[in-house]
């Protein structure tokens, strides 16, 4: 379905995005919980300065990279939800335009923007 609107994203970013939108758990993203999304997509959009900041707070290593680790930890304390090694590997790997297994501060903020 996302491939109709343009976006080309694996099964496991959908899972992690499903995840981390349903608050109540029950498998479905209701009409409230699909607004607190897309409140969330829109802020994000008005916050680079932010998400630069936040992408240097959780670049534990300092090597100017988020591995999937580092955004485990991430996604954990701002979205506070969790999500797999396999589903943050999954999100760096269609944000990832260099193939390095990570991302750089514009790829985390286009990953952002787009998730």
């Amino acid at each position: 379905m996302l491939c109709g609107f343009g976006c080309d994203v694996s099964p496991k970013v959908v899972q992690a995005v499903m995840r981390s939108s349903d608050k109540s758990g029950d498998g479905e993203i209701d009409f409230e919980e699909f607004l607190t999304a897309v409140t969330s997509k829109i802020k994000l959009n008005d916050c680079k300065a932010d998400i630069h900041a936040m992408f240097e707070k959780f670049d534990r290593d300092k090597d100017g990279l988020l591995s999937a680790e580092e955004l485990v930890v991430a996604w954990s304390e701002t979205l506070k939800t969790r999500i797999t090694i396999k589903e943050a590997a999954a999100l760096i790997q269609q944000a990832d335009a260099e193939g390095k297994g990570a991302v750089t501060v514009n790829e985390f903020i286009t990953m952002c923007q787009t998730v």
